[in-house]
């Protein structure tokens, strides 16, 4: 789903993220956290793993004898903690979601803000994220499956037809209804730090 033009068209870029979203959200449904600073948003991976050492070897293919720590594919921090027969793995990551520039705009719209991130071919996707009470919702403005009946649909298929892409500019009024319409997002709790 790409959209032709930042949204909501003609709206004014922020600079920041205002005070009330900063915090962190912790996921509902599973370890992921996300933390909204003043010009960013970081996915925050933690996992912790206790299992055999044998267990290990079966699931990675290698034998482990002691304490190691190591940086895996995407950025991932592997910590491996030797206890006797046992290994404790504790792996984590941070992964920047947003951050505000002239190819990543931030507008607001009726207590939804939009991320807008730019593609190389001038196009844009676009992400929700909304606070209601202490719930963070976070998602694509609109899914493929969800664009039927709410605004006019431009649909480009690759020359293998083996890929379409969604082409969207719709008006403030169609706007209001894909807002109305959308799928709610992933659900963050925030944090009590």
């Amino acid at each position: 789903m790409w959209l032709k033009v930042p949204q909501p068209a003609r709206g004014e870029n922020l600079t920041e993220f205002p005070d009330n979203l900063l915090g962190k959200y912790e996921s509902l449904v599973d370890t992921n956290v996300i933390r909204v600073e003043k010009y960013k948003i970081i996915r925050v991976f933690r996992e912790n793993l206790f299992m055999t050492k044998i267990e290990f070897r079966e699931e990675i293919g290698n034998t482990i004898s002691g304490d190691t720590s190591f940086m895996f594919t995407d950025n991932w921090k592997i910590d491996i903690r030797s206890y006797g027969d046992s290994i404790k793995v504790f792996s984590s990551k941070d992964e920047e979601l947003f951050k505000i520039s002239e190819i990543q705009l931030l507008r607001e719209f009726k207590g939804y803000y939009f991320l807008n991130y730019k593609d190389t071919n001038d196009y844009w996707k676009v992400k929700i994220l909304r606070l209601v009470g202490d719930t963070l919702e976070f998602d694509f403005i609109l899914k493929d499956k969800n664009i039927k009946g709410i605004t006019k649909v431009e649909v480009f298929t690759d020359s293998n037809e083996d890929a379409s892409k969604h082409f969207l500019d719709p008006a403030r009024k169609e706007l209001k209804r894909i807002l109305k319409q959308r799928k709610k997002g992933e659900k963050y709790i925030k944090s009590k730090m």
